[in-house]
């Protein structure tokens, strides 16, 4: 629909349409070293929207994104792409909130959103979400995707809008490979990064720590 494309002429699009190159070799020309210019590409390339089509259609796509549509109540979708978990939070009574940089693929998840008659709010950045007003922010391969300069700021953010005891529910995918040159690999400081932004981990998940914790000094990143 939002295309002005057939159901079978999407099908086709999605099944036929180049996976990860397209982005991956813009990506390779563009070298964005910056978080600033890692940003940029974000808003500025036209490659994403399909991408991220075929990624949440794929076998397996919504198994691996299970534990962050369980999420419930007041609910931030962190950089969430073509707002396929959000509508899905929505779906089931969450109150969500969509975090997205002004992009192509942003424009979509906003026409999604609009199609279905639902009232969520899409910001930038999470700066407007007041402190600790929400139960839980799902980040679904979104964190591989912030520059290391930005990430430990990323995740004071994130427990900053939580409320004490609240979720973090980040789908991760750190591998950093030659098709997905955009993955930043910062596997091995993630979890410390948690830690010092006061998010204690739990499973598959990091809570917001009720009583704040004597700050640590944050891992140096490369």
């Amino acid at each position: 629909g939002y295309m002005k494309l057939t159901k079978q002429q999407a099908w086709d699009l999605i099944r036929t349409a180049p996976y990860r190159k397209p982005l991956a070799e813009e990506w390779r020309k563009r070298s964005p070293d910056t978080p600033e210019k890692v940003r940029a590409f974000y808003q500025e390339t036209g490659h994403y929207l399909v991408e991220c089509a075929k990624f949440n259609t794929a076998r397996g796509y919504w198994a691996r994104v299970y534990q962050a549509t369980s999420a419930k109540g007041k609910v931030v979708d962190f950089g969430g792409g073509i707002g396929s978990v959000a509508l899905d939070l929505a779906a089931q009574g969450a109150e969500v909130t969509f975090v997205e940089l002004p992009s192509a693929h942003r424009k979509f998840a906003e026409w999604r959103f609009k199609k279905r008659s639902l009232s969520v709010p899409v910001l930038d950045s999470l700066a407007d979400i007041p402190d600790e007003s929400q139960d839980a922010v799902v980040a679904t391969d979104v964190m591989e995707h912030i520059h290391p300069d930005e990430l430990p700021e990323a995740l004071r953010e994130i427990a900053r809008v939580l409320k004490p005891g609240g979720a973090f529910v980040p789908v991760n995918d750190f591998n950093h490979a030659a098709d997905i040159p955009q993955h930043f690999d910062t596997a091995d400081v993630f979890e410390k990064l948690c830690e010092v932004a006061g998010l204690e981990q739990n499973g598959q998940v990091y809570l917001k720590a009720v009583k704040a914790r004597k700050e640590a000094e944050a891992p140096a990143l490369a």
